[in-house]
Order: structure tokens, then C-alpha cells, then sequence
């Protein structure tokens, strides 16, 4: 037979699993009915209630999703739920896992939890989980086989154990689970012996079960049975040196102690004096049990966590309070340094070790001098017990210097163990607070058998008395005397070797009652041994009665599932919805109960909500007997109310928005595409797409027996800079002008003419498209030769095979025209053709194209004159080589490929020829371009058969068909957009050129030397975007929509970019309109989410995806080996070659990566491109921008809502937005969605509103020259949400979510319209130093918003103070200094003399907001008036940033060097956080608040350093 199980509470190890006889006896009990396992230590309750699992798995094995039931193991503390999962698990098949908070699973919505369910059989965790997953339904009781609880004795009050059993009650749900309780202590408190009964009854009858326990004498084999010995101490010392010194630092705690207990406390400082008084308190105790030296320690520690709470008080009775007894404690070190002589960290004296604690070094004396029988028993293992957490870590201390000292203790080595809670009402120390994970350090050290303990001394507060799995110890120690019942068997346990002893220390003076208590102690433990057995079943009524102190029934949803919340969960649900809603780092928002007296034993509490919350009514709990009661009462009808207006859901948790699934579906996303591969929407994430046929030239090839359109493509000079690069095109232009032929089967449509940029100089390209085909059909024969010279062309131009693609019919055949232009010109294109069979055996000939063929180069040359007078033997005009004739020279030069056979050939005068394609762009022909004329040696050279003159004009051609592929595909986008063609003729308007890309303003005005009174200047760009429009003029200028779909990759003359900033403007703000008015019910927060989640990149990028957007852009650099005409390709690709995949199929899996391109679609790439998915995203926000400036806002708004983006509300037809746009005034956003009035929430609440607007009047005249006509508005603006005090509107973050939008496009449309000459990136520069909050906030304070900010926040009263004396000295300076009138860095304020980066209150910079909301609301949404206020403010900033064009210092610091190094925060004693920049010139300290301003602080001092590193270099050149 196996060994039997050696075990207990707390699931530790079972080395063989077979169960003694009274472990049977209790397990066929439990399976008769619910029972309560009550069993000393080390007797094995965990091993029973494994075997009850193991008796019950069949019931759990099921799928839980088709009826299967679950095992719930609940433990009270958490390091108990790990340690009894392993034992489980250890010991059955089943699969099991355990849940605690760190984990998160407060978290876990239904589906997660059924996930959970659904993969395992037993579950482990803490009661209050358990409980929360009953009271939100995410289970059923029903769904439950066995319910274990272990060390039930807690299942008292409001513990989670109760509630839990309180559901039993009232739940309809059948059959309900078995239960079992395990305990070794059945009380829990101090009990007198004839009050026994009645406990136990009432833990049955709470658990529904019977107490158990077992009369076999074996238990008491295995049960743990120390001797007890009770161990006698003086109080004083014996040295009188000792006692005076005790005596003196009592003179410093006393009237400290009695100073704090006679203080008036306001309720706002009621922590801060209970942990001064705590910190004297605990000093005292220490000094009066541990000693002298003890307590300096402790007062060292005390002080350091009274300057922690000190900092973080937000008021200045707090801070004194705190700074009082660390100034006592001070006194108290001093007085003992000074007392003894010595600084205390080396105090060795022995006679400073006091009676208590030499009592104990007496045992340990005695168990190293007593007679072991085995070497096991020699080893020792002790735990010593303690109260108070500072007393463990002082103790641990004493013991591992007395070992030091004294050789006879040198086998002690000891250690302490502590719990991880704040164990006080609140608490500001880092010393006396160990989490879960350095406690499990510690046991294991203490466990670690193999090392024979790394220390044998485990000094412990109450954390381990229950159930934690620790070794068998020989020795036990009380140092303070057990405090009931339940301390005393659970420490007892913990004793549980061979010839083990219990050990309590007793005051002399107490000795008689310490007696008396333990004689009592061991009274309740015989009569729980007789009477747990035999007992009788408590009735349903009984058990009923018992947990049925709720005079209130729990409130169950109609529609719920069995959800439910209780007079007791629902002050923990009321605060877990509060701390959902929306709050900053100083404010969190919370109920506030207010409870009075309303009668003798009677009180009522009257609850009040945070101001962001919809219930703004104080909420009146029904009449209770207590004022715990009342506050319950209250939070239960407020928690009803939640659920009935729709903020708890039917499961009575904080509703979940569809911005939080959206956002978790993103998240998932994200995780799915795992992996190498770069996150989907970023600029890392690239994709390759089929470029994109024209309509026009799909199926446009021309075939036999179809209709022909000819289109002349005219180009003409008009301008010509360097003459000698037109010597070569010229013989192919007739005044200026040349022109080619486009043949297609469909008529080209009129386009706009454009500008290219060849070498010599500027010209024009127009298109014209013969209205109707050709009257006389083309010939086979004449096809081909169409066929040949359109490949024989590009193949020259290309310098590559050009081969139509097989089974394609789409592109055209250019062609060459008769001087007329209308005709085309078979004989030129023949005799271009027959060059091509014969012109390699003909002598070389003016116009002919050559090739050096001694060197290996690509290079060709234009024939330009051939020179009789020269021939080989000529003289070399240059001498440098050292050749006198070009024989010579080309010899010496080029050896044997140099030779010359025929001295007297005549030489020809050649000019190289540019191998540019790309003349989009206008490249400035610089000395180092310059091609001179020189001689070639007719031997030495091949000839190319194709004329230089056409070579030279051809290579035009790729780019004119690049702009007219282009420009087609414009028109095709706003075709599919419009649902109809635009059948405007752009070819009259002016031509496209690399200056018109920044002038598409429709205003002229440079600067803002704009007249404040002048509104028609100020709005005029305002008022033609927000104007109506009707759907049919929803046809964008096709220049802009071609900078929209151009990308910076594609190296054109123009781009996106500065469309895209006013694009991503307005969707800023469209997208915040839609989202405030739509869902006036959501806080800023769900506003915030949602808003980033139709806006963000990847959602750009889809939205485009669906639409397919992506084939139409332009983002690759137009070359020679990229581009083919449309229609061919390389003749290097095979024909059954596919060479990309469409846009559609992108997301599906046919995504090629930019590092993962493989060889084939490199060959092919001529008709594909790689494009990232934030440049379509950046496209996107480019074409709302261009829509916008030709269309207004609602053609732009409609193309937003083509691209499946929510901006306009959901109605039948476009009928009803278009009648309200059509009846708003120029310069306003329509309201598409009906008025939000302030009237309806002021009734009934006159004074209190008389109350909120009074003095408003003061800011509206002197701070913002605007009046409101309803000053709710205003007052919601102007509310922060800790300000209680409003009741009739919400705090302003609402509205500053909506003027955080306005603001941010009003400056951007400003920026973009009267500031066309900067670039894209300055204009991103002076717009993120206009919009941020730094600038904001520094303006709300030059403009007096804080004076009106209505809050109730201590600590942002004194960040706003700190910034306000920032904001008016640096003015001072300023002023001083006679400098510019604003401040020169707009993105952080520095203090130089603390190396301190000042913060900018977001409380300010939100309300500077929240009031542009609020006027844009008060005006019927008019933008001008919204524009009018603000722009006068910002007007001095906006000057001043557009001349000096400010940097962001961390941006400036890597632009100076890319290996700056900002390295790891640190957290300094103040709590502000420093940051360490290392830059090659130096390195600097900046601190702040957090991480951000730090970082910015350091910036700034090392550009500033930078600056005067170069000034002093300067002063000594």
C-alpha cells in the first residue's frame, strides 16, 4: 500500500495519492450532501476535496457549450489560487487553470470567459471573480456542479464567500451545486466557548452544508500537535542608559501623537492626517517593543514614505500635516545620533536588543544546544509571527545582526515575508508592501530543501498563517500573542514536524490574561472536535434567513439573462461604471454619498453622479437602519437607473460602444497578421498593383475593319533656354512647333494642355482629337507598318525590345502626321523602317545616331556635321594625353580596340544624346550637363538605325503619355465618383506646369496683412468652401484631383501634399460634426474612439481598397525601365507571364511585400507599382482636400460618403441633407441634424443656471468679443468635470472634442489658402506649432479663460498657477529684452535654472477649445464667426510663425544628428521624470512631469547649447 497523502489546507504537495480512512469517511459525506471539511492543519482537507473533484469529473468532462457543468475552486487570498490549481491539476486528468485580477480578466467579456469554459473542467480563483461572473449572467449556478470554497471561515458580512451564497437564495436556476467548505478554524474571531454553537450554525447555515470532521484517531496522527509554551518577558530593559533613551524619544512621539489627535480635519485631508498619525504611532510601537534602534530605522523608512505622501497631496493642510511628524521624526534620529554618539547604522551594542526580543534569541539558543534524534531534526526551521509589517522587516534585521554578533546564533540566518495589499486605509510605503511575485521569492528560498534552506528564519505577518504552502517547521513563533481563535490554530499549524514547538511570548504584566485567553483558545478547540460530526442538515428556511440581510431585493434586468446586482455588489458596480467615464490624471470621477440623519437609527443618502455622467439628478436611496445601508440603498437605485437609460447593459456591466468592438476588431487584426509583416495602413506595409488602364484605351488598340480616331499630339517650344540642345530635335520642328499622332479606336476626350521640361528649354503639349474617325480605312499593309514603328520607336526611346502584349487590345499606335497634322504619314514612318534593314552598310551620314564601339557604354551620339577637313592623321585639338593626331591618341588610349585601319576616312562631328525620359519635372541644366561637341572616327563607331532627330524628339514621348494616362485616369476617378462623365473642356484652361502646383488657391493674398475688419477678406475662402452646391457641379478641377492621386514617390513636378493636409483637416472635422451630433449621448471618450477609427490610415486605406483607388495613383518615378507604353511590354517578360494582380485581390492574400518581390514581377514591373498603404490613405485626404476647394464642403462630404465614410446622417435619399445645405448661409455648416438645445436641461433648475452664467457676461466682452445667445453653451465650455456643482449641463469635454476639430481645420484652411509659396513641410511646421496645446493653454491664459474655469481640482489649481507665473515672466522677459511679442518656441516652456520643462495644463488648452466648439454651436455651426474670435487671438502667433518658421526641438535634435540617444526615463524623488540626451556636441538634462516633456526639455537645451557652441567659434574666427 502506498504511503498515505501528507497534506493540508492550502493545496501543497501530495506525495502519493491514497486516501486514509477518515479522508474516506468525509469524502462519502460530501457526496451525500454539502459539507464543511473542518480539519486541523497537515491532515489533508485539499486531498478530500481532489477526490470529491475526481468522484464528480463525469459531470464536467462535457462540452460546455452542450450542457457540460464546471468545477469552481474559490480560495480568499491570491497566492493561494496558483498553488491549489497545480495541486488539482497534479492529481486528476482534468484540465485546469487559475484566475487572479493581475491577470486582467475584469476585462474578459461573455465570449471570453465562455472560451474559458469551454477548454477547461476545473476553474480556480478568487471569490470575487467568481461572483462578478455570476452577477453579470456571464454563468448560471445551473452551469455549476461543485462549488468549493476553501478557508470558509470567511464567509461572514459582505465577504465575497456570503454574496456568493446570498444568490442561492433567489436563483431560479435548478439544480444547484454542491458545496464544500474547508477550514481548520470554524471561527474566525475572538468567541467566547458557549457562543461556539451558534457560530457553527451560522456558517452552515450561510454554506448551505454541515460541519464535518472525523473522531478517527489517526487524524490526530496526522494533524499537527506542537508543544505549546508560553515564554514569559520583562517590559523594560534592564539597562537604565536604554530606558532613559526610550523614555526621551517618547518625549518627541507623545505630543506629536496627541498634537494630531486634537487637529480639525476637513474631509479632503482625512488621509493625509490618518497616515501622519499612523507614522507616529508605528514608530512608538516599534520603540516600544524592538527598541531604540528600531525605531531610528523605522523612523528612516516613515520619513521617506511622508515624503512620498507629501508630494501627492492636493492640499496644503495635507502637505502639513505629512511634513509635522517627518519633522518629528527628524527630531527623533537626531536626538538619538546624538544620545548614543554613532550615526545608527553601525550600533552593535547588545543591551539595545530588548527583553521581548532576547526571549526569542533564547529559543534559538536552546534548540542549538538541545539533543536532536536525527540529523533532520538538527536542521532548523522556524517561522516567527508578527502584526505589523514594519516590525517583520526591523525583526529579520535584529536577528541577522545578532547572528553577526554573537557566534552561538551565527546558524540564524533570517528573512521576512509580507502581504501585497496596502494593509492600512491608505498607504505611501514601498518598504512594507511585497507583491505576490517577490513573496513566492522569498518561500521559495525559504522552502529550497536541496539547499538545505537559504535561510532557516522566516519572519511573517499574517500572509501565511492560511493555507500558503511553506515546509514543516520545527520551531513557531508568536512574538505577538494570537489574536483570536483562528490566528492561534492556523499559526499553531504551521508546526507541523517531528518533536515541533509552539512558542507564544507574554508580556509579565499580562501574563494572568494571556493564560486565561489561551486555556479559552484551547477549550473552543475541544469542543469544535466534539461537536463537528453527527450534526443535522440546516433547512432551506433556515439557510434563507441566515443570508438574507439585504433589505432590499437585488434588481434583475427583464430582458437579462440573470444578471443581477445586490444591496452589497452594487457600491462596487456604481464605482467600476464611474471609473469608465472620461477623467484626467488629477480627476477621477467618482460617486459622491452624502448621508444624513433622519430619525433615531434611520438615515438617507442622497448620491450624486460625476458631471459626465447622464444622470445628472441627485438619486435618494430609500430610508436604511444604518448609514452603510442608506449608501447601498442609493447606489442600488442609481446602478437600476444606469441600466434603464442604457449605460449597463443587459448583463449590467458599462456598455460597450461599436467604437469599442471596431477597435478591438483592429486589435485583432493587428495581431493576426503577425508575423514579418508590417502592420496593415503604415508606410512599412507596401503593396504592388496592376496600373490601371484608361477607359479610353481599354480595347482602344486599332484592329482591322474598325473605326479610327486620330488625335494630334502638338508639341510647341515656348521657351528655349539652351539653344544648343534644340541643334539636334530642331530638324523635326516647323516654327517651334512638332507633332505626332495618337491612333485609337475611341475618340480621346479634350484634356488640358501641359507643360514638359525638356534640356533645351520649356514646352507646351496639347491633345486634339478628330471629332469624328478617319474617312478612309486602313489597309492591312499600312496596319503593319503602324504595328512596327510603334515598337520600332519605343524600342529606341526605351533601349529595350518593346512587344505588344499577347491576347491585350488595349493602348494606342503613335504615329507620324503630315505637315498639315491631320493626316498620317505612312511614306516618313516606311522610310524610318527601311533605315532600320539597311542604313548599317551605308557610309555615316549627317542626322544618323552612333555608338562608340571601343568601350563598352550604352551612350549614343547625333551625327552633326561630317568633316572633310578632318581625318585620323589630324592633329588632336587637345594635348593633354600626349597624342599629337587622333590615330595617335585613340592608340594609345584604347590599344589594340583603338587601331585605325583607314588613316584618310573622313572623321564626324557628333553630339551626345541625353538618355532623360523624364522631363515632368523641371531640372535646371546645370555647367556638369553641358554636352560639347566632338569628333568620332567613323571605323570606331556603329550605327543605330534610326534618325537622331526623331531619337531626340521621341524621347519626350514617354512623358506626354504619362500626363495623358494620367489625366485620363482623373477623369475616369471623378467619373466613378459623380456616377457620370464630366463633359467640361479643360483644354481651354491654362496648361499644367511645375509652378502651377502651388497656386491653386482661388485667393491672391500673400501674408496676413489682412484688415481685422475686413471679413471679406478673412472669410472669403471660407464662405466659397461652405456654400451650397448641388450634386451635379460635383466635378473637381482635374489638376487638383492629379496632385491628389500623386504621391512624393512618383518625383513629380507636384504632389499630394499639401492638398492632404487640408484634406485631413476637414475629415478631421466633418467626422467630429457627424460623430457630436449624431450620438449626443457619448462622452468624449466613445467620441474620441470612434473619431480614430474612421479617420485612422487603415481605415482610409480600406475604404479606398473598396472602391479600388488605389490602381488610379501615381507613385512611381517615371524611367526607362518602369515605364512601357500602355498596351506593351519588355520583350524580356515571357508572353504567359502574368506581371501583377489587381487592387481588389491585394487584400486577399495576393499582397507581395516590398522585400519579398520576386524576379518576375521585377521584369514585369513596367505594369505594376509598389505603393504603401498610408500613401493611399494620404491620397484619400488628398481628394477630399481637392473636392473640397472646387466643390465646397458638400461635394466633398458626398465623396467621402462615395467612399463608405460616415459623415452626413443616414436619411432615404440625399434630397433632405441637400435642402438644409441649400437653406444654410454662405460660411456655415449645414445642420443636418436637428438643433441641440440647451433649454430643455435648464428647466426647473433657474437659480442654479442664474448662478452658473453669472459674471459670464465679463469674459464674453473683454476675452472673446462674442455674445452668446444661449450661455449654456458657455458655461458647459467653461465646466471641468470635477466642478459637482453644475448639475444642468456636462462637463466640456464634449465640446473640446468638437473645437479641437474646428480649430485645427480654421488653421489649416488659413495656412493653405494665404500662404501658397512655403512647402509642404513648412506649412506642417507652422500649423503643428498653431495647434497644440502648449499654445493653446498660453493663450487661454493671455485672453483670461482660467478666470472663468469652473472646477473643484486642488492640484489643477496649482499646475495652472505654476504655468500662469511662467507664461507672464516669460513675457517680462520679453518685454525686457524688447524681443517679439509672442513666444519663440511653441512647443515647450522651459525654467533654465531647474533644467525643467514647464507643463502646459490640458485644462487650458481644452477650454480654449471648448469655447470655439461652443461659439460654433451658438452661431447656427458658422464657421466665420467661429473664425472671427479665434483668428483675432491668433493672429500676432500666425504672423511671427510664418516668418520664423518654428522647429519641434526633439525633430531639430535628430536632423542634427541621427544618433541621439535620449536614453531611459528616470523617475526622480519628486516624482518628475528626468531624461539624459547624448548628441555629439554635448549632453543635457531635461525633467517634466512625464516622459514627453522631458524629452522636449532636453531638445531644447541641446539646440541652445548647439547654438551658443557656434556663436563662441564664431567670436574666435
Amino acid at each position: 500500500m502506498e504511503k498515505a497523502s501528507e497534506s493540508e489546507t492550502g493545496g501543497e504537495a501530495i506525495e502519493h495519492f491514497s486516501a486514509r480512512p477518515y479522508q474516506v469517511e468525509l469524502l462519502e459525506r460530501a457526496k451525500e450532501r454539502n459539507t464543511i471539511v473542518c480539519l486541523g492543519t497537515g491532515t489533508g482537507k485539499t486531498f478530500i476535496s481532489v477526490m470529491l473533484i475526481k468522484e464528480l469529473a463525469h459531470e464536467v468532462r462535457g462540452n460546455y457549450k452542450d450542457g457540460g457543468q464546471r468545477t469552481f475552486f474559490l480560495v480568499n487570498t491570491v497566492p493561494l489560487a496558483s498553488q491549489q490549481a497545480k495541486a488539482i491539476a497534479k492529481h486528476t486528468d482534468l484540465k485546469v487553470k487559475h484566475y487572479v485580477g493581475e491577470m486582467g480578466v475584469d476585462l474578459w467579456d461573455k465570449a471570453t470567459w465562455e472560451n474559458e469554459f469551454n477548454t477547461f473542467n476545473v476553474l480556480v480563483m478568487t471569490a470575487q471573480i467568481f461572483l462578478d461572473l455570476f452577477l453579470h449572467s456571464y454563468i448560471l449556478l445551473s452551469q455549476v456542479n461543485l462549488l468549493i470554497f476553501d478557508e470558509c471561515h470567511h464567509a461572514k458580512k459582505n465577504d465575497p464567500y456570503r454574496q456568493i451564497m446570498q444568490c442561492f437564495s433567489d436563483c431560479p436556476q435548478r439544480p444547484l451545486p454542491k458545496v464544500m467548505g474547508l477550514t481548520a478554524s470554524i471561527v474566525n474571531g475572538k468567541v467566547k466557548p458557549d457562543k461556539i454553537e451558534s457560530e457553527i450554525q451560522e456558517l452552515e447555515r450561510t454554506l448551505r452544508s454541515t460541519c464535518e470532521t472525523s473522531q478517527d484517531e489517526d487524524v490526530e496522527k496526522y494533524a499537527a500537535k506542537p508543544e505549546e509554551l508560553v515564554l514569559v518577558y520583562k517590559s523594560q530593559s534592564t539597562d537604565k542608559n536604554v530606558n532613559n533613551l526610550i523614555q526621551i524619544l517618547l518625549d518627541v512621539l507623545k505630543p506629536g501623537i496627541g498634537f494630531l489627535r486634537d487637529c480639525r480635519v476637513s474631509k479632503i485631508d482625512e488621509n493625509a492626517h490618518w497616515y501622519a498619525k499612523f507614522a507616529l504611532r508605528e514608530c512608538k510601537e516599534t520603540l516600544d517593543e524592538l527598541g531604540p534602534w528600531a525605531a531610528f530605522k523605522v523612523a528612516e523608512y516613515l520619513i521617506e514614505d511622508l515624503d512620498r505622501a507629501c508630494k501627492v497631496q492636493s492640499s496644503k493642510q495635507g502637505r502639513l500635516f505629512c511634513e509635522f511628524s517627518a519633522t518629528q521624526l527628524r527630531q527623533l534620529r537626531g536626538i538619538y545620533c546624538n544620545f548614543t554618539e554613532s550615526d545608527g547604522s553601525e550600533d552593535s551594542g547588545h543591551c539595545y536588543f530588548m527583553p521581548k526580543l532576547q526571549t526569542l534569541l533564547c529559543v534559538f539558543r536552546e534548540f542549538a544546544n538541545s539533543q536532536h534524534a536525527s540529523e533532520e531534526e538538527k536542521t532548523l526551521c522556524a517561522i516567527v509571527f508578527v502584526e505589523r509589517r514594519y516590525t517583520a522587516l526591523i525583526l529579520s534585521k535584529q536577528l541577522n545582526k545578532a547572528a553577526e554578533l554573537d557566534h552561538e546564533l551565527s546558524f540564524i540566518k533570517s528573512n521576512f515575508v509580507i502581504g501585497h495589499g496596502t494593509g492600512a486605509r491608505v498607504s505611501y510605503s514601498s518598504n512594507t508592501e511585497m507583491n505576490f511575485k517577490k513573496q513566492e521569492e522569498v518561500l521559495r528560498k525559504f522552502r529550497n530543501d536541496k539547499k538545505r534552506h537559504e535561510f532557516n528564519v522566516l519572519i511573517a505577518t499574517s500572509v501565511v498563517e492560511e493555507g500558503l504552502d511553506i515546509p514543516k517547521c520545527n520551531v513557531v513563533c508568536r512574538f505577538d500573542f494570537p489574536k483570536n481563535y483562528r490566528s492561534y490554530v492556523q499559526s499553531k499549524g504551521r508546526a507541523r514536524a517531528k518533536g515541533s514547538k509552539y512558542y507564544m511570548l507574554v508580556d509579565e504584566k499580562e501574563q494572568v490574561e494571556k493564560e486565561n485567553e489561551l486555556e479559552m483558545l484551547r477549550a473552543i478547540e475541544k469542543i469544535l472536535l466534539e461537536r463537528c460530526h453527527d450534526r443535522l442538515e440546516p433547512s432551506v428556511e433556515e439557510c434563507n434567513e441566515s443570508v438574507d440581510t439585504d433589505l432590499l431585493p437585488p434588481y434583475i434586468p427583464v430582458n437579462g439573462k440573470g444578471a443581477r446586482v445586490t444591496m452589497t455588489s452594487s457600491v462596487a458596480l456604481l464605482s467600476k461604471y464611474c471609473s469608465k467615464l472620461p477623467g484626467d490624471r488629477f480627476t477621477q470621477p467618482k460617486p459622491v454619498y452624502k448621508v444624513e440623519e433622519i430619525g433615531k437609527y434611520l438615515y438617507k443618502c442622497k448620491l450624486t453622479l460625476p458631471i459626465n455622467c447622464q444622470l445628472r439628478d441627485d438619486i435618494i436611496g430609500e430610508p436604511m437602519l444604518s448609514k452603510n445601508q442608506a449608501k447601498m440603498a442609493a447606489a442600488l437605485k442609481a446602478c437600476e437607473l444606469l441600466h434603464k437609460i442604457g449605460e449597463l447593459d443587459d448583463d449590467l456591466l458599462p456598455k460597450r460602444t461599436l467604437s469599442d468592438e471596431e477597435s478591438d476588431l483592429e486589435e485583432e487584426v493587428a495581431a493576426e497578421s503577425g508575423g514579418k509583416k508590417s502592420k496593415a495602413g503604415t508606410k512599412k506595409r507596401r503593396r504592388r498593383y496592376k496600373r490601371k488602364v484608361p477607359e479610353t484605351f481599354v480595347g482602344s488598340l486599332v484592329q482591322d475593319g474598325q473605326p479610327q480616331f486620330l488625335t494630334t499630339i502638338t508639341i510647341q517650344v515656348t521657351k528655349l533656354t539652351q539653344p544648343q540642345e534644340f541643334v539636334v530635335s530642331e530638324r523635326l520642328f516647323l516654327n517651334e512647333t512638332c507633332t505626332f499622332g495618337m491612333l485609337t479606336t475611341k475618340r480621346v476626350p479634350w484634356i488640358r494642355s501641359f507643360k514638359l521640361y525638356p534640356n533645351y528649354g520649356e514646352v507646351t503639349v496639347s491633345l486634339q482629337c478628330h471629332r469624328s474617325p478617319l474617312r478612309v480605312n486602313i489597309t492591312k499593309q499600312e496596319l503593319d507598318i503602324l504595328r512596327k514603328f510603334h515598337l520600332f520607336l519605343f524600342s529606341h526611346v526605351l533601349r529595350s525590345p518593346v512587344e505588344f502584349t499577347p491576347g491585350s487590345v488595349d493602348g494606342y499606335f503613335v504615329v507620324m502626321l503630315k505637315a498639315s497634322g491631320r493626316s498620317i504619314d505612312f511614306d516618313c514612318m516606311r522610310e524610318e523602317l527601311s533605315f532600320k534593314q539597311s542604313r548599317g552598310s551605308q557610309p555615316i551620314v549627317v542626322d544618323a545616331v552612333v555608338t562608340k564601339n571601343y568601350v563598352e557604354s550604352p551612350q549614343k551620339y547625333a551625327v552633326l556635321n561630317v568633316r572633310g577637313d578632318l581625318t585620323p592623321m589630324s592633329s588632336f585639338p587637345e594635348n593633354s594625353q600626349g597624342a599629337d593626331t587622333y590615330e595617335e591618341y585613340f592608340r594609345t588610349r584604347y590599344g589594340e580596340k583603338g587601331c585605325i585601319g583607314n588613316k584618310n576616312q573622313t572623321l564626324v562631328e557628333v553630339k551626345e544624346l541625353s538618355g532623360r525620359i523624364n522631363f515632368l519635372v523641371d531640372r535646371k541644366q546645370g555647367p556638369k550637363n553641358k554636352r560639347n561637341v566632338i569628333c568620332l572616327v567613323p571605323e570606331l563607331c556603329d550605327q543605330t538605325p534610326i534618325r537622331a532627330s526623331l531619337l531626340s524628339v521621341s524621347q519626350i514621348l514617354p512623358s506626354i503619355l504619362q500626363r495623358v494616362n494620367s489625366l485620363l485616369l482623373v477623369a475616369d476617378l471623378k467619373a466613378m465618383v459623380a456616377g457620370v462623365r464630366d463633359t467640361t473642356d479643360e483644354s481651354i484652361l491654362p496648361p499644367i506646369g511645375a509652378e502651377e502646383g502651388s497656386r491653386e488657391a482661388p485667393m491672391e493674398v500673400e501674408g496676413d496683412a489682412l484688415d481685422l475688419e475686413d471679413d471679406d477678406a478673412l472669410f472669403y475662402d471660407i464662405r466659397s468652401m461652405f456654400r451650397y452646391s448641388p450634386p451635379s457641379a460635383d466635378h473637381p478641377d482635374s489638376f487638383l484631383v492629379l496632385q491628389a492621386i500623386t504621391t512624393t514617390h512618383s518625383e513629380d513636378a507636384f504632389n499630394l501634399e499639401r492638398l492632404e493636409m487640408l484634406g485631413d483637416s476637414f475629415l478631421k472635422l466633418a467626422v467630429s460634426i457627424h460623430l457630436f451630433c449624431t450620438y449626443i449621448d457619448k462622452d468624449e471618450g466613445k467620441l474620441t474612439r470612434r473619431k480614430k477609427n474612421q479617420i485612422s490610415n487603415l481605415a482610409l486605406y480600406r475604404a479606398a481598397a473598396k472602391k479600388s483607388v488605389g490602381e488610379y495613383l501615381q507613385s512611381t518615378q517615371l524611367a526607362r525601365d518602369v515605364w512601357c507604353p500602355t498596351g506593351c511590354q519588355f520583350g524580356d517578360v515571357p508572353p504567359n507571364r502574368t506581371t501583377g494582380s489587381p487592387a481588389m485581390e491585394v487584400d486577399s492574400g495576393d499582397t507581395v511585400e516590398a522585400m519579398e518581390v520576386d524576379e518576375t514581377l521585377e521584369r514585369g514591373k513596367c505594369n505594376t507599382q509598389k505603393i504603401a498603404d498610408k500613401s493611399i490613405a494620404d491620397s484619400i485626404e488628398g481628394l477630399i482636400g481637392a473636392y473640397l476647394i472646387s466643390c465646397g464642403y458638400l461635394g466633398a462630404l458626398r465623396f467621402m460618403k462615395f467612399l463608405g465614410l460616415k459623415v452626413l446622417p443616414e436619411i432615404d435619399s440625399n434630397d433632405g441633407n441637400d435642402l438644409q445645405a441649400e437653406n444654410s448661409k454662405s460660411g456655415c455648416y449645414a445642420r443636418f441634424w436637428p438643433d441641440q438645445t440647451k433649454i430643455t436641461a435648464a428647466q426647473g433648475k433657474g437659480d442654479m443656471v442664474f448662478r452658473l452664467t453669472s459674471g459670464l457676461e465679463n469674459f464674453e466682452n473683454e476675452s472673446i468679443s462674442y455674445n452668446f445667445q444661449q450661455k449654456l453653451y458657455l458655461v458647459e465650455a467653461l465646466t471641468h468635470s470635477s466642478y459637482h456643482e453644475n448639475r444642468v449641463t456636462p462637463s466640456y469635454e464634449r465640446l473640446e472634442f468638437l473645437g479641437d476639430a474646428l480649430l485645427d481645420f480654421l488653421v489649416t484652411q488659413h495656412l493653405y489658402f494665404r500662404h501658397v509659396n512655403l512647402s509642404p513641410g513648412e506649412l506642417t511646421d507652422i500649423r503643428q506649432a498653431l495647434v497644440n496645446n502648449n499654445i493653446f493653454a498660453t493663450l487661454a491664459v493671455e485672453h483670461n479663460y482660467h478666470k472663468y474655469l469652473k472646477h473643484m481640482s486642488p492640484k489643477w489649481f496649482q499646475t495652472v498657477k505654476n504655468f500662469i507665473d511662467r507664461v507672464e515672466d516669460e513675457a517680462e522677459e520679453r518685454k525686457d529684452n524688447q524681443l517679439q511679442t509672442v513666444t519663440a518656441d511653441p512647443f515647450i516652456i522651459v525654467s533654465e535654472e531647474e533644467e525643467e520643462g514647464i507643463e502646459a495644463p490640458k485644462v487650458l488648452g481644452d477650454i480654449f477649445e471648448s469655447v470655439a466648439g461652443a461659439i460654433f454651436l451658438d452661431s447656427g455651426m458658422d464657421l466665420t464667426k467661429t473664425w472671427g474670435v479665434y483668428y483675432r487671438m491668433m493672429k500676432p502667433y500666425i504672423d511671427h510663425y510664418s516668418v520664423n518658421i518654428p522647429r519641434n526641438p526633439v525633430r531639430h535634435v535628430y536632423e542634427k544628428d541621427e544618433k541621439a540617444d535620449f536614453g531611459k526615463a528616470k523617475t526622480l524623488e519628486d516624482g518628475k521624470i528626468q531624461c539624459t540626451l547624448r548628441v555629439y556636441w554635448g549632453k543635457y538634462n531635461g525633467k517634466g512631469s512625464n516622459m514627453k516633456i522631458a524629452k522636449a526639455a532636453a531638445a531644447k537645451f541641446a539646440i541652445e547649447g548647439l547654438k551658443k557652441k557656434y556663436a563662441a567659434v564664431y567670436e574666435e574666427d
